[in-house]
């Protein structure tokens, strides 16, 4: 939907919406980590967890857009797990 400018917009007319959605394949490989946790087994081994730090996205996020232009949130899905 094309936005008229203000002057331009009908009565009783919406803006336009902005809907982003994020996907991620169930391919995806995190290569990097930020961490690890390990310890000494009973049997003298070396056990060692790695673990990589970083923020989930939200499913998807809307937007409007504002009379100067900017883009101006108006929802946010929750974030997948």
């Amino acid at each position: 939907m094309i936005e008229l400018p203000r002057h331009e917009r009908r009565p009783g007319t919406t803006r336009a919406q902005l809907t982003f959605e994020f996907t991620t394949s169930p391919m995806r490989r995190v290569i990097h980590a930020d961490g690890a946790w390990g310890s000494i087994t009973g049997r003298g081994d070396i056990y060692m967890a790695l673990f990589s730090e970083h923020p989930r996205h939200p499913r998807s996020v809307a937007y409007t857009i504002s009379p100067a232009g900017d883009l101006v949130e108006v929802q946010r899905d929750p974030v997948t797990l």
